[in-house]
């Protein structure tokens, strides 16, 4: 058992580091324009090929070979290595050190059929680094589909109808839950084409489609909430994956532009604070979301729930700390809820457009759902507080008529937020090594962002208990 682990362990290995060559052949080495910083990024690759081909292929390796090797030494080796300071501590390299010590002390005069023998398994190896590479790369392939130029054309003359052409295609960098597209062209009319394209991902951490996150947004844009203006859905996946189309808001998300500038800042911060007030003064029962008369505290137990269910299923990490979170998360729901309100998720700069010192749009719904408007409080305080808002945020939203800000409830969505997260980075380690999306941002969701939100858990949970 512990054999068939430590294989499954090297495997694995094999493929992160295969994953981590492509995107260094596939996106980060173009972009590179400093030459020895590309040559750094070259090297890098070149290394990781030869790692995973032997991790991922060494038994083809060694299988291709070992018989020739073990005819040459007539079997006269134990399989581990005499001198232990050397690499390759296999059967093949104790094998290959036998080899070369008989030459050097002339044991044996068949120079030509250890040449041969020994260059047999560096063809060997540079055919398992060139599979490696294209089972990489074909792997991932068949999960994501490429969106070229013609390919977005396509897509939007099928949607929105002929006479459309997109003459450039940028994505978003991160899109750990999402894929977001930038379409760049021209309308039927020959003006300017502007547009976004939300794509779901070949395996999505949140496990949320844009099919509900469309029709969500489409109601809030009806409604005159700052959102950017859905055009159409996709919900067949012409582009590999349904999506949906909105127009491009204008403006930059983050806070480096304006957060220095004080008279910026607040005017930001209370408008941030006035669409969080708006968003949760909406009723839901006009969404057809929630049945009127359900109990606040039993649709933010059902949320859990719905989590807490989606972790079993996909969790391949042990993690007490996490079994505890949600145990007292069920077992803490808040007393006080006065009302459900439709819950953002993601509340924060990162997800906001703005323009001219105005908030022009909030963005990325995909963690949209009922609940306690404390938890996007909750989440978003961390972010204001940073740049030294939070009071005026709290003035602006309280006189814009949101709903009562609970210090303990937000206590309690402190540890929610921190194993929602853990949660879903343990989805994408799942989608990764079942082969499903065997992207790079899946393994650094499923490695370092997973400890990290453990890790944050294990500390709220200290405060509360």
């Amino acid at each position: 058992m512990e054999s068939d682990v430590a294989d499954k362990g090297t495997l694995i290995a094999g493929e992160i580091l295969a994953a981590i060559g492509l995107e260094l052949n596939q996106r980060i080495i173009p972009a590179i324009s400093d030459a020895d910083a590309l040559h750094s990024a070259k090297m890098a690759e070149d290394i990781l090929s030869h790692l995973s081909g032997w991790l991922l292929l060494g038994d083809e390796i060694s299988g291709a070979v070992v018989a020739d090797f073990d005819a040459l030494t007539r079997g006269a080796v134990a399989p581990e290595l005499i001198d232990d300071h050397l690499l390759m501590s296999s059967p093949l390299g104790a094998l290959r050190e036998r080899l070369q010590d008989d030459l050097e002390a002339g044991r044996t005069e068949d120079i030509k059929s250890a040449v041969a023998a020994d260059s047999k398994m560096f063809e060997a190896e540079l055919r398992a680094i060139k599979c490696v590479r294209d089972e990489t790369e074909e792997r991932l392939r068949a999960s994501e589909r490429v969106v070229s130029s013609a390919l977005a054309t396509e897509f939007l003359e099928a949607i929105l109808g002929p006479g459309h052409i997109v003459s450039a295609v940028d994505r978003a960098p991160g899109g750990y839950s999402k894929d977001t597209l930038f379409f760049s062209g021209a309308a039927p009319d020959g003006s300017d084409l502007p547009l976004v394209v939300r794509r779901d991902l070949p395996f999505g951490p949140g496990e949320t489609t844009v099919i509900d996150e469309f029709h969500l947004i489409e109601g809030l844009w009806k409604a005159g909430f700052p959102v950017a203006r859905p055009l159409a859905l996709d919900a067949g996946g012409i582009l590999g994956k349904p999506a949906m189309i909105s127009e491009r808001v204008a403006g930059r998300s983050g806070t480096e532009e304006w957060a220095r500038d004080e008279v910026l800042r607040d005017r930001i911060c209370a408008s941030l604070a006035d669409v969080a007030a708006r968003l949760h003064r909406i009723d839901p029962i006009d969404f057809g979301l929630v049945e009127p008369g359900k109990n606040p505290r039993e649709v933010v137990r059902d949320y859990v729930l719905e989590w807490q269910e989606r972790w079993h299923r996909n969790r391949l990490h042990p993690s007490p700390v996490l079994a505890a979170g949600y145990a007292w998360l069920l077992a803490n729901i808040p007393e006080r809820i006065d009302h459900v309100s439709i819950v953002h998720g993601d509340i924060g700069f990162h997800n906001t457009m703005v323009a001219d010192g105005e908030l022009t749009a909030l963005l990325d719904w995909e963690f949209a759902h009922l609940g306690d408007a404390t938890e996007d409080l909750s989440y978003c305080r961390p972010f204001i507080e940073e740049i030294g808002g939070w009071e005026l945020f709290m003035e602006t939203y309280r006189n814009a008529g949101g709903p009562e800000y609970r210090e303990q409830n937000a206590r309690y969505f402190n540890v929610w937020r921190s194993v929602r997260n853990a949660s879903s980075c343990a989805t994408a380690w799942r989608g990764f090594t079942s082969g499903s999306y065997p992207a790079l941002k899946m393994v650094h969701q499923g490695i370092p962002l997973y400890r990290r939100f453990v890790r944050e858990v294990a500390e709220a949970l200290r405060t509360c208990i």
